[in-house]
């Protein structure tokens, strides 16, 4: 009997350009951890979006999971990503 819960998931609403340009992680982390930091990965046959969150006193990151919402409609023009996919 396995003791591992079923992660819960908070909604991430993103266009489908957004999601693409995330870079896939579906079988481990990303190294560089800094806040805000995201990436996508397959679970359950969905793409979630992963990103860490603040750092902990003992400097480790947590990551917090997000189920993808995609954005239906013509994207504003000029709109930026809110998504950070690196620590530079």
């Amino acid at each position: 009997m396995s003791t591992r819960s079923t992660p819960t998931f908070r909604n991430m609403r993103l266009w489908l350009d957004e999601l693409s340009a995330l870079p896939e992680y579906s079988t481990s982390l990303p190294t560089g951890a800094c806040q805000h930091k995201c990436w996508k990965r397959k679970h359950d046959g969905e793409w979630i979006v992963g990103c860490y969150d603040r750092p902990l006193m003992y400097g480790a990151f947590p990551v917090v999971w997000f189920r993808v919402v995609l954005l239906q409609g013509p994207r504003q023009p000029g709109t930026r990503s809110r998504l950070r996919t690196s620590c530079c």
